[in-house]
């Protein structure tokens, strides 16, 4: 198994107005809207189903992907839109929640609504993923 990192930064206007984008369609309808959309899934399998420029980074084991997860963590927290409420829950917290996850080949999403109506999605998908076993992998591995 390897992980495959995904993040989305853009409006919450965005999110609320692409319901459609975000999940594959039902054959026999086209699916270039959902694989042409920049937007998070709805179900983080289903990044695996989007072009290969979409990944960020892919990782071979989890303690590299976990080192990324914490490295973006840092990225946005200085413009979390209600940062207060974030200190609840915390970086260690998540960390440990997403340690236990990938290492059990469960997918990781954080998402964080940011100052200026913006939104971040941060997810780290397990390949190949147990939710969707038949997904080839976008990068071309196994």
């Amino acid at each position: 198994m390897h992980y495959h990192a995904y993040q989305w930064n853009g409006g919450t206007a965005q999110l609320e107005r692409a319901d459609g984008v975000r999940r594959p369609p039902l054959a026999p309808s086209d699916p270039a809207p959902f694989i042409g959309s920049p937007l998070p899934p709805f179900r983080l399998c289903d990044w695996l189903l989007k072009p290969r420029t979409r990944i960020e980074q892919t990782f071979a084991g989890a303690e590299a992907a976990l080192e990324w997860l914490a490295t973006r963590y840092a990225e946005v927290m200085p413009s979390f839109h209600l940062p207060d409420q974030e200190t609840r829950i915390g970086e260690d917290a998540r960390l440990g929640n997403a340690t236990y996850d990938l290492n059990g080949g469960v997918d990781v999403c954080w998402g964080f609504y940011l100052r200026g109506e913006r939104y971040v999605h941060i997810a780290m998908v397990c390949c190949p993923n147990r939710h969707a076993p038949g997904y080839p992998c976008p990068s071309g591995g196994r």
